[in-house]
């Protein structure tokens, strides 16, 4: 399979998370030569444009940057930030949406939470968090996406990742801004954990966004789209910092 494949493979993943699907389109131009790989990173922000990472990472590698140096760096702000979630969220009860990594590893240092998490359609990527936070002994329940806006009011913390992060608000799994609006209304605190990386330079503009297959929703016609923005006055990013 060529990079273009495998990079086709990437565009097309509905599943995984900004952190996988980076680190999955790094490992494949690793192998390139120079050329190639030139030819690779202009192609990385469209691969996943609601991901900043995607747009963050080729910059970076534009500039000069090595892949080491900028995964390097993302370790070490994963690190000091889960540390920070996890200790924000000690003795809490936090509700959350879709599958973070980071969320994931916050939960899982933090002691004594308990998690109420959306089944996240159409993919049901939460429900497969909730499996995993479940196998290591967590107190976590699952809920159905429409649930989500009601249970805020039984909750401490609304706890998000965050696709990107730019002038507009936080781009997220859709689904976020309902949640986001209850949050405000019940006057519960909502964080997106971000590293840098998760966030777009100023003036960055988003493009349309597409719809997305609509037979994972239904066999009628369907709607289906990823992402929704939470404006900037119903969230607050946790960073490293």
């Amino acid at each position: 399979m060529g990079w273009q494949e495998e990079f086709e493979q990437i565009a097309k993943d509905n599943i995984h998370g900004a952190t996988y699907l980076l680190q999955k389109a790094a490992k494949v131009l690793e192998k390139l030569p120079d050329l190639k790989r030139r030819e690779a990173i202009k192609k990385l922000p469209f691969l996943q444009p609601y991901m900043a990472s995607f747009y963050n990472l080729a910059r970076f590698l534009e500039n000069g940057g090595k892949l080491e140096e900028f995964f390097a760096n993302e370790r070490r702000q994963k690190e000091a930030l889960i540390q920070k979630a996890s200790k924000l969220i000690e003795e809490k009860r936090v509700l959350t949406h879709s599958f973070s990594s980071l969320v994931f590893e916050a939960i899982k240092s933090a002691r004594n939470v308990s998690v109420i998490t959306t089944k996240s359609a159409p993919l049901n990527e939460g429900e497969a968090m909730a499996k995993e936070l479940f196998e290591l002994g967590v107190d976590v329940r699952v809920i159905e996406d429409a649930a989500a806006a009601y249970m805020v009011k039984d909750v401490d913390i609304v706890l998000f990742g965050a696709d990107g992060i730019g002038d507009f608000g936080l781009v997220h799994k859709i689904g976020s801004l309902g949640i986001a609006l209850a949050a405000k209304l019940y006057e519960k605190p909502l964080y997106a954990l971000a590293t840098p990386s998760k966030f777009w330079p100023r003036g960055f503009r988003l493009p349309p966004q597409p719809l997305q297959n609509p037979k994972e929703v239904s066999e009628l016609p369907a709607i289906n789209y990823y992402f929704d923005v939470t404006l900037w006055d119903y969230f607050l990013p946790l960073t490293s910092d």
